[in-house]
């Protein structure tokens, strides 16, 4: 699709919310596949003035539910071929081929409403796949930032080609999606399936000529495992867990530049990257992102020296308004915090534990508590224990993640 034609599309779909009464503080379920109608949907709802909140069709049907009923979502924009996905929603659903019939209203465009910074642009629901899941409330404002800042670092141009891998249901999809967008580039969405396959995802790198790729580390092994030997041309975007030396060594081959990338959901998307040179001595987590700082705490909130660990909080204009409906969770998770001068800031209380090196970069070290990263998601190990506990037989359990081979 042209610009033009995503600009109709989801101006029409944002229509359309409005008039069925859909339109600002409203929030929407939004459980489509993968394709354009997907791109121009979430603009769509963003362009009402409602909060969407992105579903992936291959989740089991209760962590849908459980979303859209934690969400408050008061409608569900999905698929015909989908609903069988969701045969228990208690909300009205509409189906988004229907909204893409322009309305009757020629004067589409003047009647859209003018949307807030401050108000949300997307309730994001937290990759765990153990416990209840926590929907994370993500401003307008966070979003721009973002991207602004990373359309300079590490940059992309009109001519490039981001090819979208990341399911929509990971906050870094919305990267992925809305980057290319504000850098007149070219967009390609690959389907589910390609995502998950290394041999169909590598034809799809080859057919799309990508010139930008962001996955994780998980995904990056997968394609060298199976025999993906890159591009000259491509920008490789690595996060979501750890990225090892061995991976950015083996992905120095593949590409004309790695960068690490770092950032919960909470601090909306990435709060801060790093170019691994090809002559790098050790991986960091680089700079942070504009209008974002990052402080190294100890145990009593006070700033530790260079060289000494401590848990990482961030703040700045990146942070979540919250967790959606859990008020509690929000207060002990975003802090405020009093820093050197008698500065109070709102931070956010990452759980990862880093040291700051002398020139002021930061090294991550673990984590405070016992969550871990896996393919990409935040697992709690102590809830595992606590499912296997509760069955017939077992008295005590332990639950570990063994290293990757």
């Amino acid at each position: 699709e042209t610009y033009g034609q995503l600009d109709r599309c989801s101006a029409n779909i944002a229509q359309h919310l409005l008039n069925i009464g859909f339109g600002p503080g409203t929030v929407i379920g939004l459980m489509v596949d993968r394709s354009p109608e997907m791109l121009a949907a979430l603009l769509g709802i963003m362009r009402a003035g409602a909060t969407y909140v992105p579903m992936d069709p291959n989740y089991p049907a209760a962590r849908l539910e459980h979303m859209l009923k934690a969400s408050g979502a008061s409608l569900l924009l999905t698929q015909a071929s989908l609903k069988s996905c969701l045969p228990n929603v208690q909300i009205p659903s509409l189906n988004v081929a229907d909204c893409l019939i322009p309305p009757t209203d020629e004067k589409i465009h003047s009647s859209l409403p003018k949307v807030s910074l401050s108000a949300s642009a997307y309730i994001i629901f937290t990759s765990g796949s153990t416990g209840v899941p926590k929907g994370v409330e993500i401003p307008h404002v966070a979003v721009t930032n973002l991207l602004c800042s990373m359309l300079e670092t590490p940059g992309i141009r009109a001519d490039d080609v981001l090819l979208s891998v990341t399911s929509v249901c990971f906050d870094i999809a919305a990267l992925e999606l809305f980057l290319p967008l504000i850098a007149g580039a070219r967009v390609e969405i690959a389907s589910a399936e390609e995502a998950a396959n290394p041999e169909l995802l590598a034809e799809r790198i080859r057919d799309s000529a990508a010139t930008i790729l962001q996955a994780t580390p998980v995904s990056w092994r997968m394609l060298i495992e199976n025999g993906w030997t890159g591009s000259p041309d491509i920008k490789i975007l690595c996060g979501g867990e750890a990225l090892t030396e061995n991976l950015a060594q083996q992905l120095q081959q593949c590409s004309s530049s790695v960068w690490n990338m770092y950032g919960p959901t909470e601090t909306t998307i990435w709060s801060s990257c790093a170019r691994i040179e090809r002559d790098f001595s050790q991986i960091t987590l680089g700079e942070p992102v504009a209008n974002t700082k990052l402080y190294v705490l100890d145990t009593h909130r006070n700033l530790v020296p260079a060289g000494v660990g401590g848990e990482l909080y961030i703040g700045g204009t990146g942070l979540a308004v919250g967790y959606h409906g859990q008020p509690d969770v929000t207060r002990d998770r975003f802090p405020f915090v009093s820093l050197k001068n008698d500065e109070t800031s709102r931070l956010y209380r990452t759980g990862d534990r880093v040291k700051r090196l002398r020139d002021g970069s930061l090294v991550f070290l673990g984590r405070t508590d016992r969550q871990v990263k896996l393919n990409g998601f935040r697992i709690e190990l102590g809830e595992i224990e606590q499912v296997l506990n509760s069955l017939p037989g077992v008295q005590e359990s332990v639950v570990i993640k063994s290293p990757h081979p």
